[in-house]
């Protein structure tokens, strides 16, 4: 009856705690162990605290495949096409390569004129003509339009018959040189030169044929020759330089013949002593 009053009295007041009896307490043997809980806990943290730092997992690195380096291969130009060649007229071609050609007259000791004759400029300050008519006297005037000036012989190939002048002062232009190889039998060819000291004249023909010597294949035309003629160049319908009018045959009628352009780039200091010139001379006049 007194427990049920003492609970009563606690519900009615509730900041009253009912303490347990001592009687009622549990013996110290079985409490837990707290302490030495607390202990493992504590020796735990210590241990987290000061054990040392993990090492980081190794990072994983992308491998790329190595591969050789590709030959590198510079871009290809298509190289522009040629353009094409177009014929001229007469006129048109006279226009453009009268202020190359050139009349030249050899003069001897006493300056007396001993020879006539025509050339063709084929670079600065430098003339090509015939040799019969550079060494025909001992000293050069080349005419070029309306400028004349005084010439050396640089290079004589008597072999050949070409000789090459050298005009200090010449600045006119110099002319394509084409070759012969490209000349066909019926082709319209043109000169230009001084025949019978008449300047910059201007006459046309085809070629006749290609003429085989001992030396090399030379042009028959019939482009006249006349002297004053000899060492004149010979074009082609497209303004190409193709030859120098040389020679013309003694009996016969409009033989006219031009030693090729090819022959420019070949020359050299030589004498005419071999059969082959002495073939020309039998049966060609020099004019």
């Amino acid at each position: 009856m007194a427990e049920k009053a003492a609970a009563k009295e606690a519900a009615q007041n509730p900041d009253l705690v009912l303490e347990p009896d001592e009687e009622d307490a549990p013996p110290a043997w079985k409490r837990p162990p707290v302490l030495a809980a607390g202990a493992i806990v504590l020796a735990f943290l210590g241990w987290w605290a000061v054990r040392p730092a993990p090492k980081p997992a190794p990072a994983i690195v992308a491998q790329r495949e190595l591969r050789p380096p590709e030959e590198t291969r510079p871009a290809v130009v298509a190289a522009p096409a040629p353009a094409e060649l177009v014929a001229k007229s007469a006129e048109a071609l006279f226009t453009e390569l009268a202020p190359s050609t050139a009349r030249i007259v050899a003069y001897d000791v006493s300056g007396r004129a001993v020879g006539l004759g025509s050339g063709v400029v084929i670079g600065t300050g430098s003339v090509i003509t015939n040799c019969h008519v550079a060494t025909a006297g001992g000293s050069l005037t080349v005419k070029v339009g309306a400028e004349q000036f005084s010439a050396s012989v640089e290079v004589a190939d008597e072999e050949y018959d070409l000789c090459r002048l050298s005009v200090m002062g010449l600045t006119a232009p110099a002319v394509v040189i084409g070759s012969a190889e490209t000349l066909k039998t019926g082709q319209k060819v043109y000169a230009i030169g001084s025949p019978q000291g008449l300047e910059l004249t201007i006459s046309d023909g085809i070629v006749s044929g290609m003429r085989n010597l001992p030396q090399g294949r030379v042009i028959q035309t019939t482009a006249p020759i006349s002297p004053g003629s000899s060492g004149g160049p010979l074009f082609d319908a497209f303004g190409r330089l193709v030859g120098i009018m040389t020679f013309q045959h003694r009996t016969g009628q409009n033989l006219n013949f031009a030693v090729p352009a090819d022959w420019i780039a070949n020359i050299r200091s030589r004498s005419a002593t071999n059969p082959l010139t002495e073939a020309m001379q039998r049966s060609m006049a020099p004019n």
